[in-house]
């Protein structure tokens, strides 16, 4: 049974698929940019569309199993976030070099603004779900190696008093 779109909630992955949109949209526009531009405002602005993409698939694809693990998702979607304020510098830019009419500027900077806002509120989600993580940092590894030691040390004690009371 399908839920009512009034009812609906954002999807906790629609960052992915509008970073995915965005990509698309900013391709698109841009192979309709005069060809002398190419190398100076259509390829600079696919490839920081592409690379939020990127950057947000590549860290949403870690499930961080210590600090060091949640600091690296965590960085890629501070790294998107980064490259969507640099992506928005290069579209104003070609909209002053070129006629981009305002309802595509309208809908463009619209997946921007989301992008932005998704990621802004999920890198809050990250730093909230993790803060017991950072805060610990290495000692979570340590302690999980000492936890590790010391069951390993006891199986061993363990085989050692059967092996004896066996008379091995």
């Amino acid at each position: 049974m399908s839920v009512p779109e009034c009812d609906r909630d954002t999807s906790e992955i629609q960052f992915l698929n509008t970073a995915r949109e965005l990509e698309l949209y900013t391709i698109r526009k841009v192979v309709n940019f005069p060809k002398r531009y190419t190398f100076y405002v259509s390829q600079p602005l696919a490839a920081l569309a592409t690379q939020i993409h990127t950057d947000v698939k590549i860290g949403n694809s870690i499930f961080p199993t210590n600090a060091h693990e949640a600091q690296t998702r965590l960085d890629y979607f501070i790294k998107a976030k980064a490259e969507i304020n640099a992506l928005v510098s290069e579209i104003e830019v070609a909209k002053e070099l070129f006629d981009i009419d305002d309802n595509s500027m309208k809908y463009w900077m619209s997946l921007v603004d989301k992008e932005l806002a998704l990621l802004k509120g999920l890198i809050k989600a990250e730093r909230k779900k993790y803060k017991k993580m950072f805060k610990d940092g290495n000692n979570n590894i340590i302690l999980y190696w000492i936890g590790f030691l010391e069951r390993e040390l006891k199986t061993l004690k363990d085989k050692i008093k059967q092996q004896i009371g066996q008379g091995v």
